[in-house]
């Protein structure tokens, strides 16, 4: 998680191998930076500047459980992230 998307260091020696991986990359480094401009934008935890490690760490690092009330399945998450609150149901 220190190197982010890894292009400090390519990992195949052929030029042609080296040339994929920096355009695919490049585009999830892209996608990703206008992902977290959209989540910066409405609140969440996230900056700009934020590194992946922090969205992996608030994001997607959550446990959860499906959880059937009155007939219908809910998602509890534990958490004390107050940014999903905003997402829950």
């Amino acid at each position: 998680m220190n190197n982010d998307f890894g292009r400090s260091h390519l990992p195949c020696s052929p030029l042609s191998e080296n040339t994929a991986f920096m355009i695919m990359t490049a585009f999830v480094h892209n996608y990703y930076r206008h992902f977290v401009g959209k989540l910066s934008g409405l609140g969440f935890v996230l900056t700009k500047t934020s590194r992946v490690k922090r969205f992996v760490f608030s994001f997607i690092s959550v446990p959860f459980k499906w959880v059937a009330r009155n007939a219908k399945k809910v998602l509890l998450l534990f958490t004390d992230n107050a940014d999903y609150m905003k997402l829950q149901v």
